[in-house]
């Protein structure tokens, strides 16, 4: 949470939940941020075609990684303080390069 503090993110209320099946139908995008969680979504969306019918696509975050190559964020929860100013550097990173490749006019509606 430090890690947010200083980056300007003071309101921000921490939760998570278990991924589901639904998921899968109700989400356009579902993001790995390792090839571990990735093919476990892969694994997870496939199983889920039996119920539903999926239009999520399952990708790596780090896809969108703006250097040409796929990144991973690694879990930062064991490595230390430097390991999550790296995560929160991607993700702002990916997310914003998500944004601008996913919606490229949504830029010129807020500028």
């Amino acid at each position: 949470m430090s890690t947010l503090a200083d980056n300007g993110i003071t309101n921000y209320t921490h939760a998570a939940r278990r991924l589901r099946d639904s998921d899968f139908r109700d989400f356009d995008y579902i993001f790995g941020m390792d090839n571990g969680n990735l093919s476990d979504l892969q694994r997870w969306k496939e199983r889920s075609k039996k119920s539903s019918s999926p239009k999520a696509q399952v990708m790596l975050f780090g896809e969108f990684s703006g250097t040409g190559r796929k990144e991973v964020v690694q879990d930062p929860y064991y490595i230390g303080r430097d390991a999550f100013e790296k995560a929160f550097e991607q993700c702002k990173r990916f997310s914003t390069n998500f944004l601008a490749n996913t919606f490229p006019d949504a830029a010129k509606t807020t500028a």
